[in-house]
Order: C-alpha cells, then structure tokens, then sequence
C-alpha cells in the first residue's frame, strides 16, 4: 500500500507544479526585483511558518496511531527550537531578516494576500482529520526545502549575504522531517483513506502554487520600471 501511495503522490500535478514554479525559476533571479521585492515575500512567507507549528500540534491531537504522533511530536519539537525558544524557526527567521535589514514590521505586520489567507485556512481545514493532516504535512515538507531554497537565493541576491541561519536550519533538519512524514505514510490504509490523502496533499500543494503566483505578481508589480537603454 506505501508504494502504490508514494506512486500517487510523487504523480500529482501540482506537487511538479509547485517544485518548478516560476517564481524559482525566473523571479528569484530577476534583476528587476530588489529588496522591496524580497520584503513582500518575507513579510508573506512569515504567516504560513507562524501557523505551521499551530497546525502540527492539532494535527498530532487529531491523529489516533501513536507512531504518528510520535512522528510529528518529533518534527513539531525542532520546528518549536528542541526546547529552546530562541532557536525556534520562526524566531531564527525573524532575527536572520533582521540582521539584514528587514525591519521586524515588514516581516510579520504586512497584510495577508488573499492567497497568502487561503494557504493558512488550508493548512486549518487540513488539521480537521486524520487523513487530510498526514496529506497537508507530507505536502509540506516534502517541498519545504526547495521553497526555503528558493527565497534564500533571492534574499542573498539582494542583500549580499553570505550565510543565512534560517536556511541553514532547514538543510540541518529538513531530511529528518522528510522521513518523519514518510513514516507516518506507512500504516495501511483503505482504498478511500488513500484517495483522501492524496487529495488533501494535492489540494494544499495547489494553495502554495496559488501563494507563490500571487507573490510572483506582487512583486513583479512593485518592481521599478527600468529606463530604456
């Protein structure tokens, strides 16, 4: 059964839409995208990785297998600093940014874009049940590495930063959370329960193409004309 799920998500569209998205093809590297740019993205970015631990801890208490929640205990634990709040990934994120010269306003003050809005009600509505949690968090992690990847390689564009913790983190910790979530894949599960968790995987993988298609507009929007040559 793991295999036949594994082989469903590895197949659904929006999981390879999402992977090769233009915003980490194109827009991360667009010379007309500057810091005001890379504000927006950050300041976007910080309420799904706000609401991600809020929607771990729910999901864990929704789940009914203890390996499960175990599982997720385990990845909530390094999301949430392992015991120390000052290396939790929210609080590394804001203090990378910061040190920057993001202000700590424009990180975590500015106004939701409705997709931005609709991906956080995706990961509330994915905490519902069992099966839309293990759907919503294997979605997540297993892109979580290329998008934090991605906004790293703009913020370093425009900023000229040679290290960036919050990255760093993530390359640390991402293979555990990987297979942390794979494992949690690995029970058996009825040709419906496998369908809902597909669907709940595709479905939250389609609200972060929507999240990183408004951002690519946004920015594009707000990014200067340049004066003909």
């Amino acid at each position: 059964m793991i295999d036949e799920l594994m082989r469903r998500l590895r197949a659904c569209g929006n999981r390879r839409e999402l992977i090769n998205h233009r915003f980490f093809r194109e827009t991360v590297s667009d010379p007309g995208v500057g810091r005001d740019g890379a504000a927006i993205v950050l300041g976007q970015w910080w309420r799904p990785l706000h609401y991600f631990p809020v929607f771990l801890s729910r999901s864990i208490a929704i789940l009914d297998d203890l390996r499960h929640q175990s599982f997720l205990a385990d990845v909530l634990n390094e999301e949430l600093g392992e015991g120390d709040p000052q290396l939790a990934h929210e609080r590394i994120f804001i203090e990378t940014m910061s040190d920057l010269g993001f202000s700590v306003e424009q990180l975590t003050q500015a106004n939701a874009l409705p997709a931005t809005t609709a991906l956080v009600e995706s990961y509330t509505q994915g905490a519902e049940s069992r099966l839309t949690a293990l759907g919503c968090v294997f979605a997540t992690e297993v892109a979580d590495l290329a998008m934090v990847g991605g906004i790293g390689k703009l913020v370093r564009r425009v900023t000229g930063a040679a290290k960036l913790p919050w990255v760093d983190i993530h390359i640390q910790q991402e293979p555990n959370h990987v297979d942390k979530v794979h494992r949690t894949l690995g029970g058996d599960f009825t040709p419906d329960e496998l369908e809902a968790v597909v669907s709940a995987a595709d479905e939250h993988w389609a609200a972060w193409c929507a999240f990183f298609d408004a951002l690519d507009q946004t920015v594009k929007r707000s990014a200067p004309a340049l004066e003909p040559i």
